[in-house]
């Protein structure tokens, strides 16, 4: 599968794995070439699943029970695309929170604030009911409690890097996120 260039290219790709006979592993496969397409952020899985979720939406559905089921289906690829990059996010996070990588008050707020506008993103973008699925509220829960937990460095301390906190947010998690399923999210021992 080609990685789609562009929102338009996006918006045509959920459209056709809409249509295709395995609806859910075609959306949730459509879904993860996007997120993996650039560095994985906040930003970037809420405009992943904002494009995706209007592709899906924007296909007629018809009030019979297998295209209802298939409309479910495709959100429900969209949703373990969604919960596999917020998994990444919180591996990502968690190099904080254990003291492996640092960052400021002011980065740790950024990113609060990120993650709480992607947040936001998906609870107003997400299919008829507006709210988040269940599945994905601990796992934006285990990203912030993560970054909470983190011990903040002084600035005069930090200027000396070469990486930003959300650089280091995004490298961590673009890699988990390319890894094969059941590779290991915890560092080598050491």
């Amino acid at each position: 599968m080609s990685r789609p260039g562009s929102d338009d290219d996006l918006l045509r790709s959920a459209r056709n794995a809409v249509a295709s006979p395995t609806v859910r592993e075609a959306v949730r496969d459509v879904a993860l070439t996007a997120l993996r397409s650039r560095q994985l952020t906040a930003a970037h899985i809420a405009a992943v699943a904002r494009t995706i979720g209007e592709g899906i939406g924007s296909v007629d559905v018809t009030p019979t029970a297998p295209v209802r089921d298939t409309y479910r289906s495709a959100w429900q690829g969209l949703e373990e695309a969604v919960g596999q990059a917020l998994h990444a996010l919180e591996v990502g996070a968690r190099e904080f929170a254990e003291g492996r990588a640092t960052l400021t008050q002011e980065e740790r707020e950024t990113l609060l604030d990120e993650i709480g506008r992607m947040e936001e993103s998906l609870a107003s973008g997400w299919n008829h009911r507006k709210r988040i699925p269940d599945s994905l509220r601990p796992r934006i829960a285990a990203v912030t409690g993560h970054l909470r937990q983190a011990v903040a460095t002084d600035p005069a301390v930090a200027s000396g890097r070469t990486r930003d906190a959300r650089r280091v947010l995004s490298v961590v998690a673009s890699g988990v996120l390319l890894r094969p399923e059941g590779a290991r999210d915890e560092p080598p021992p050491g």
